[in-house]
């Protein structure tokens, strides 16, 4: 009986650690933390267990690595245009914008660019957020204006389109 006890908690002691191990190692994927290898051994469950985890973390450092190769190409892109480039969702919240809109507007939103006054109609005297609401209000609608503001002097020519995803769908302007 006592043999069968000792022999007992042995073997609870060393599936114990191993799930603890994976355990951890779960929680460093988990966190985003891809450089540990998963311990896996034993050609147990446990070890089986272990080797999958190994794998799946291997394929998401990858796939995570490509991803971030993706945007600093996409990033590096949008930084390199000279023009100022916002968009926003179909709220009119910001998603992405680059330095040169910052640069032109002194903010990373619509309302960087809301008190600018529409240049080409005259008398009317429609702002940029009064555009821009209207704009949104039509998703489907592609618009072209020019703004200015008065001091310092600038005009802005501004395109306005919707923006799709691959599939179709409507992510903003």
């Amino acid at each position: 009986l006592l043999l069968g006890a000792a022999a007992a908690w042995l073997l609870s002691g060393s599936l114990t650690r191993s799930l603890a191990r994976l355990n951890a190692a779960s929680q460093r994927i988990a966190r985003g933390e891809f450089d540990q290898p998963v311990a896996a051994t034993g050609n147990d469950e446990v070890g089986q267990l272990g080797q999958a985890f190994e794998v799946m973390r291997q394929r998401v450092a990858q796939m995570t690595g490509n991803l971030r190769d993706e945007r600093d190409v996409l990033d590096a892109v949008l930084e390199s245009a000279g023009d100022g480039m916002l968009m926003v969702d179909l709220e009119g919240k910001t998603v992405v914008f680059n330095y040169a809109w910052t640069f032109l507007t002194s903010g990373e939103d619509l309302e960087a660019a809301g008190a600018l006054r529409r240049a080409d109609l005259g008398d009317q005297a429609e702002t940029f957020a009064d555009a821009a609401q209207r704009w949104l209000a039509d998703p489907e609608q592609i618009a072209v204006g020019d703004f200015e503001r008065a001091e310092p002097y600038q005009r802005f020519r501004v395109y306005s389109a919707p923006v799709r995803h691959h599939g179709g769908e409507l992510l903003g302007r």
